[in-house]
């Protein structure tokens, strides 16, 4: 399939970021790429001897960047649908007892979202929303309690099947954990007593990484079974695939931050030798990262190579971009389509080549800051993969993907009349 580049949306899109602290708390936007930065706190309520409750936890929706989910230690979840201007409680459902530790919003469906939580002595667990946070209910049949406590600390949604998930924990949880029913259910998956992260691999999503303090293990099979990897020195706390180059992960916690550029097989390390809480790499230059420590953000410009401090906040606990506007949409619907390629389907080639062109004629379309194109050229799009499973040549399940992402992004465009 050809490329999709939206370079002028995109760039202008991933110059805002978020940054979640956990001491003195609260949130601090940039709208330059990290040049400057102010507090983004209004409504954010106290916390104990915090002024603005801190924050551990950050997620951007992928098809509304004005949509923005903050997790807190003991208060839940908090949404803003205006960029971070002002937030409000959207918690109903959820217990408060524990942690937020990840946040991920369905790139299909964004009314769903799914949370990890809990520590060592708070009860938790995975929770999920189908309404954008409006109510949340616990998803955590075949999760596996230590003395009844249940502790989620990371959360990963394979994108192209939003019902498959794994999720990894501690105390007992489930070491790693895997759902192919949305989180209703859940089965032990992994090895390992138990886990502080799992990353699914963006271009090979039958890779799977879990990594916790007694080391790193892969599945190339949808976790049916694993292998161990050489691991960095230290504890290690999260890590992140680039998107753009897959065999390019970085992996951070007390041993500072380290580089693989051969998917896990061997490590470097980074010049950050300080506790790494997270990373984010920028989705529309994957040479752009930003990483939170214990002491301050820093960013760097050259894949890693130098660090400079975005960012002088204690304990960065959560790094979020805005979505590139419209890009991670069309790329999320271009990886959709990709699973119907035939012979996965019975599409033929030909027919499969005009959905694709469709597509591209969409992202040509938002490129060229066509919008009133870009719609009717969706429409057409959509119009065709309602032709093709009327007439059976893709399911019921494979086309309500696909227009449920089609639909996000004729919203996101302003589209009439879909």
């Amino acid at each position: 399939m050809a490329a999709l580049v939206l370079a002028p949306y995109t760039q202008a899109a991933t110059n805002t970021i978020y940054l979640g602290s956990n001491n003195p708390g609260g949130i601090f936007k940039s709208n330059d790429a990290g040049a400057t930065w102010a507090p983004s706190n209004t409504g954010l309520p106290p916390y104990f001897s915090w002024a603005v409750t801190p924050v551990t936890a950050l997620a951007v929706d992928p098809s509304n960047s004005n949509i923005i989910y903050a997790g807190t230690p003991g208060l839940g979840i908090f949404k803003s649908v205006n960029a971070g201007a002002s937030w409000t409680s959207a918690s109903i459902g959820l217990a408060t007892s524990g942690p937020i530790n990840r946040i991920v919003v369905d790139p299909t469906n964004p009314n769903v979202l799914y949370i990890a939580g809990g520590g060592p002595i708070t009860n938790f667990g995975v929770y999920k929303s189908t309404n954008a946070g409006a109510t949340w209910s616990a998803m955590n049949t075949g999760l596996l309690p230590d003395v009844g406590n249940l502790s989620g600390q990371d959360i990963a949604l394979h994108g192209s099947a939003p019902n498959t998930l794994f999720a990894a924990g501690n105390t007992g949880f489930c070491s790693v954990c895997k759902s192919t029913d949305g989180a209703a259910t859940w089965s032990l998956s992994s090895p390992g007593s138990f886990h502080f992260g799992v990353a699914i691999d963006p271009a090979v999503p039958a890779t799977v990484y879990g990594m916790g303090p007694f080391g790193l293990y892969k599945t190339t099979d949808n976790g049916a079974s694993w292998v161990s990897l050489p691991s960095p020195p230290g504890i290690e706390f999260v890590m992140a695939i680039d998107p753009a180059a897959h065999n390019t992960a970085y992996i951070g916690g007390q041993g500072g931050l380290h580089k693989s550029i051969d998917g896990f097989a061997s490590f470097s390390p980074t010049s950050i030798v300080t506790t790494v809480e997270d990373i984010a790499i920028d989705p529309s230059d994957s040479n752009i990262l930003f990483a939170g420590t214990h002491t301050e953000a820093l960013k760097s410009v050259d894949g890693g190579t130098t660090w400079t401090i975005a960012n002088p906040t204690n304990d960065v606990r959560a790094i979020a971009f805005a979505p590139p506007a419209f890009s991670t949409t069309v790329t999320t619907l271009a990886a959709i389509l990709a699973e119907i390629a035939p012979p996965a389907s019975t599409l033929t080639s030909s027919q499969y080549a005009d959905l694709v062109n469709k597509l591209n004629h969409v992202a040509t379309s938002i490129d060229d800051g066509k919008k009133t194109a870009a719609c009717g050229q969706l429409k057409a799009f959509k119009n065709e993969v309602n032709s093709f499973v009327s007439n059976q040549y893709i399911t019921a399940a494979e086309v309500n993907s696909l227009l449920s992402m089609a639909n996000g992004l004729a919203s996101a465009l302003g589209c009439k009349n879909q």
